[in-house]
């Protein structure tokens, strides 16, 4: 009985490992604004914003668990930088999640980034009502890209 409950104990301690703290980037493709990451963090349901300048961006995780991060978008991708998790221990170690949610994160902001700031086709309404032969509604093509 006794070698069944030190078995269970160790398996409780390894089931919480951290980590040491340490800078982390998610590539990207494109370059992302400061703006697209707000927008979209503000999409997000467990992440908000707490603070951005024209250089970063603080964001907040609060769940179970509550992590605040900064992000640089750089020409690399988008740098994480740790700021403070309800999860730091007195050894400046951190829960070993932290980084599989910031990764998430920064997955989330490269899919939908480019999203939130997609070009709005505004058509008069005599652009949107002209019908040619066939019935289909004739799309000034010129304005668009001349918009974009």
């Amino acid at each position: 009985m006794r070698q069944i409950t030190i078995i269970l104990c160790l398996i409780a301690l390894s089931a919480c490992t951290s980590q040491p703290i340490r800078q982390f980037t998610v590539p990207t493709y494109d370059q992302i604004t400061i703006q697209e990451i707000v927008d979209t963090i503000n999409d997000n349901k467990h992440w908000n914003v707490k603070a951005y300048n024209e250089e970063y961006v603080i964001a907040h995780l609060n769940s179970k668990h509550e992590v605040v991060t900064k992000i640089t978008p750089t020409d690399v991708g988008l740098v994480f930088d740790y700021v403070y998790s309800s999860l730091e221990t007195e050894d400046h170690q951190i829960h070993k999640n932290y980084y599989r949610w910031i990764n998430n994160l920064g997955v989330w902001i490269k899919k939908r980034a480019p999203l939130t700031h997609a070009p709005t086709y505004i058509q008069t309404s005599s652009q949107s009502k002209k019908k040619s032969n066939s019935g289909n509604v004739n799309v000034n093509i010129s304005s668009c890209i001349a918009n974009c």
